[in-house]
């Protein structure tokens, strides 16, 4: 059987919508010397895959029958749903920041425990001590102060006592 080219006229034919690999297999065609019937299939599957490629994306960007059945909130909804989650996350962290200031503030009023040796954090009410105290009963104080204070949910104690 003779071998022939692929002819420079059948490249004009390729269609510039179609994928990059599509037009890059008929130029692999055309350079390259092979059967005539070959290349034929070659360049007639190339349609064929993008328009399977273009079909397959468009199922996949459709709703599925339950998602369709679903009403979709609004714009203007989902803005306001943003907004409340992100207030209330700004809540959260102020509500951590106020118990941090009153147990600080419990420390000060109560005279006993140095406020400035001891380190409070605050996550999610949960009360984090941190630093030195001179005594026992100085350590067993902050804690109850911390406990006592509205919102603490618990008291993680990691005050240690310093060695004279």
């Amino acid at each position: 059987m003779p071998v022939t080219s692929f002819p420079s006229s059948a490249r004009a034919e390729q269609s510039p919508a179609l994928p990059v690999l599509c037009q890059a297999d008929a130029a692999a065609a055309a350079s390259s010397a092979g059967h005539v019937a070959a290349s034929t299939t070659r360049r007639a599957a190339c349609p064929i895959i993008a328009l399977v490629l273009v079909v397959s994306a468009a199922a996949w960007s459709l709703p599925s029958p339950a998602q369709a059945a679903e009403p979709q909130p609004s714009f203007t909804e989902r803005v306001k749903g943003n907004v409340r989650e992100g207030a209330q996350a700004v809540g959260d962290y102020s509500s951590d920041a106020l118990i941090t200031t009153k147990v600080k503030a419990a420390f000060v009023a109560n005279g006993d425990i140095k406020a400035m040796d001891v380190n409070v954090k605050t996550r999610n009410g949960v009360v984090r001590l941190e630093g030195a105290v001179d005594t026992p009963e100085q350590r067993a104080t902050a804690q109850r102060l911390a406990g006592d204070v509205e919102g603490v949910t618990s008291v993680d104690n990691r005050l240690t006592q310093r060695t004279r």
